[in-house]
């Protein structure tokens, strides 16, 4: 919290705040066309928790996405000042058999980190990232502008997607699932099964999950949940990811850790 308080503070200096949000909107004007998003879109109130304690959460602070820039760096210790930690996340990710690789999506994208790096990566494709939070798109948005990476940004909903069935090739979703309700975990997966191509491949990489979850660890998940704000975490832990995978149809299911304390689960949505 008190870290949290620094760094808000800071961008909302006397002067400072002015600065910021003019970057922001010249970021718009600089690249039209490439950030999406209705001045009407309702956020729904599961969205606008403060989670990891930062006020306002992701939504309610209109500089919310430069602060959580500055926090995730305190969080990283250094570790992900250029990306590295989102770049690694998308050379894992499965590339579809073909090669074919036109069109990514980049579901729960925050501030762009690994969608800049999936069009770094695939320099010849459509890159797209969706978030929930205005302020994280924003950001991202002037993220890439100033690093001279063309992708679009959309403020959206993981469970409603607004693309076209069978329009991307690849679909990575980092650490959405375990912040959205229990009830969203499905419908999530059915839009990313919808929105791939055949062939098209998923990429999740999350908190682990099992369905029994030892006590000890169910105490540590309820102790976060509520100091950490973290209410959706628990039920997500506790969860069977490869049956709903199933369930929306995905095949070639793969779970795997990662250097860090994540999970990869990688699926494919089949020919036919």
């Amino acid at each position: 919290q008190m870290a949290w308080d620094k760094i808000v503070g800071s961008l909302h200096a006397e002067g400072e705040e002015q600065v910021q949000t003019q970057r922001l909107d010249e970021a718009e004007r600089e690249r039209p066309g490439r950030l999406h998003y209705d001045p009407d879109f309702e956020v729904p109130a599961y969205a606008a928790m403060p989670i990891h304690l930062q006020p306002g959460g992701y939504v309610a602070d209109p500089l919310a996405g430069i602060a959580f820039h500055h926090g995730t760096k305190v969080f990283y210790q250094g570790l992900n000042d250029q990306d590295e930690l989102h770049k690694d996340i998308v050379e894992r990710m499965a590339v579809p058999a073909d090669g074919e690789v036109k069109r990514i999506l980049d579901v729960a994208c925050s501030i762009g980190q690994c969608t800049t790096a999936l069009k770094q990566r695939f320099p010849d494709a459509e890159v797209h990232g969706l978030d929930v939070g205005l302020p994280l798109v924003r950001y991202a948005h002037q993220r890439a502008v100033d690093l001279d990476v063309d992708v679009h940004f959309h403020q959206g909903l993981a469970e409603d997607l607004p693309f076209e069935t069978g329009s991307f090739d690849m679909v990575l979703s980092y650490i959405l699932f375990h912040e959205v309700p229990k009830r969203l975990f499905q419908p999530i997966i059915n839009e990313d099964f919808r929105v791939l191509r055949p062939n098209g491949m998923l990429t999740i990489e999350d908190a682990p999950n099992q369905t029994e979850v030892p006590a000890g660890n169910r105490l540590w998940l309820r102790f976060d949940a509520i100091y950490n704000c973290e209410p959706y975490s628990p039920d997500f832990v506790a969860s069977d990811l490869p049956a709903m995978l199933e369930a929306a149809g995905f095949v070639d299911i793969d779970v795997s850790p990662t250097p860090t304390f994540l999970s990869r689960t990688i699926a494919r949505k089949p020919a036919g």
